[in-house]
């Protein structure tokens, strides 16, 4: 544990400050700030209707509500005041990170930031960013009295161009896997709850992605998408697939359709 720990003050040379001064200083990247008051940035998660539903374990099919916009903090992006946090979950979760020559460092607590695809983690008081490459983490999260572990592998195991950002592994299947990406972006406000505070926010985003393992072939998700044609699948096959209750546009369909499809893969060799 004590080398682990070296390694990490020798690689992670990036500090990530909780206030918001170095940010309007430098204009680099964000900073996190919050009311002291209101207590720790780990803000407790908001089970209302103003939260939005994630999947956390695709082949349990667990979910858990996540906070949206964090009303109560906000992030400073380029000098400027932007509501809500640029984590996908505000609470330090413990995690495990690998990286492309084998090595693993486990019982971190860890955050991931989805605005810039970058892993922070816990050194005692201070936050630390990974400068190192990261070939896939896990966030183990709580849900209830159980822990979900979520897995983020590097986009670069699956295409050599493009950014870098990490896909969240929904199913992992020996035929392939459903993937999501989670990103955020600032959005501007026109009206209603976050309207009423500031204009802009950071709005979380999703996309969702097959990857064939065989083909080692990666095919974006659109609601529009026919997966007949993506699966090659007969029209047979498709009319056992498609539920009377699958919304093109809806994580939870997805994951039943995938559920199924890998299922029926291994039963009549789809």
């Amino acid at each position: 544990m004590m080398k682990t720990h070296r390694f990490f003050i020798a690689t992670c040379l990036t500090i990530i400050t909780s206030t918001s001064v170095m940010a309007q200083l430098t204009g680099n990247g964000p900073s996190l700030s919050h009311d002291p008051s209101k207590g720790s940035p780990s803000a407790p998660r908001d089970m209302s209707a103003f939260s939005n539903l994630l999947n956390i374990n695709g082949s349990d099919g667990i979910y858990l509500k996540k906070n949206l916009y964090l009303v109560d903090y906000y992030t400073v992006i380029n000098g400027q005041k932007v509501l809500g946090l640029p984590f996908l979950y505000a609470e330090w979760c413990t995690g495990t990170i690998s990286t492309p020559d084998g090595r693993e460092y486990t019982d971190y607590k860890l955050k991931y930031n989805v605005q810039n695809q970058s892993v922070s983690f816990l050194n005692g008081n201070d936050s630390m960013e990974v400068n190192e490459s990261i070939k896939d983490f896990t966030l183990k999260v709580a849900v209830g009295d159980s822990l979900i572990t979520s897995r983020f592998a590097n986009s670069t195991q699956y295409q050599k161009n493009g950014k870098e950002l990490y896909y969240e592994v929904l199913i992992d299947n020996e035929k392939g896997q459903l993937l999501k990406t989670n990103t955020k972006k600032v959005a501007t406000a026109d009206d209603g709850i976050i309207a009423s505070s500031t204009s802009r926010y950071l709005k979380l985003e999703s996309d969702y992605f097959f990857y064939d393992k065989k083909t080692k072939k990666l095919t974006k998700i659109k609601p529009d998408n026919d997966l007949k044609s993506t699966l090659n699948l007969t029209d047979a096959q498709a009319k056992d697939l498609y539920s009377d209750t699958y919304e093109p546009a809806s994580e939870e369909s997805l994951l039943m359709f995938f559920k199924r499809y890998f299922e029926r893969a291994k039963l009549n060799g789809l």
